[in-house]
């Protein structure tokens, strides 16, 4: 089976958005859902700072308080909260302007939560090093050369494109691809070109 451009686009969006909603549920499931027994990276926290000597106290709050997991933190975790229950979990149907705009998540704020829950996780494992990612995911390993270091999903899909007809175009069917390319558009090129160069193929 061969995709075309808009075909392997629509894969594509498909899968991010995958992974995105897939982020959120579990940033609410880490530090939102505090209801019941959950254990919640924030229950975690303050069961050590709970269990912890008088002595110490001071100095972990401060440890904390470099971590900048804080009060700024909230408002984009009650944001998530808001997407999980109402746009992910469940569906609420008619929302309002308002509402749509409190459950607004940007690829952004995952990335600046990310950031600062891995410096929480330091921060509670007092000096641990800890790797965050797969080995094959993580940006710090160093592999072999000749060995292919994309990430799984990234195989995937480069392979849906690689299958794809409009790749190859120019040599499989020259007199077609003359028709064809004047239909498209500077980015559709630039990203035809992306793949053709992965596969060792010279620009169009």
């Amino acid at each position: 089976m061969t995709y075309s451009l808009v075909q392997i686009k629509q894969l594509s969006l498909a899968v991010l958005r995958s992974f995105f909603e897939s982020s959120i549920l579990r940033v609410a499931r880490l530090v939102t859902d505090n209801d019941g027994d959950f254990r919640t990276i924030t229950r975690f926290k303050n069961k050590i700072f709970r269990n912890m000597k008088e002595t110490y106290k001071r100095d972990f709050q401060e440890r904390l308080r470099e971590s900048k997991f804080d009060k700024s933190t909230d408002e984009l975790l009650e944001r998530i909260r808001i997407r999980r229950n109402q746009r992910i979990a469940h569906t609420i149907h008619n929302a309002s302007e308002e509402e749509l705009h409190k459950s607004t998540i940007y690829l952004k704020d995952l990335f600046s939560l990310r950031d600062q829950l891995n410096s929480l996780l330091s921060t509670l494992s007092f000096g641990t090093t800890r790797m965050m990612l797969p080995l094959e995911y993580d940006e710090s390993v160093k592999h072999p050369v000749g060995v292919d270091s994309r990430t799984d999903i990234e195989r995937i899909l480069d392979h849906i494109a690689f299958d794809s007809y409009i790749v190859s175009l120019p040599e499989t069917s020259p007199i077609l691809w003359e028709a064809r390319i004047r239909s498209l558009k500077e980015h559709d090129i630039e990203e035809i070109n992306s793949y053709r160069s992965k596969l060792g193929l010279d620009n169009i």
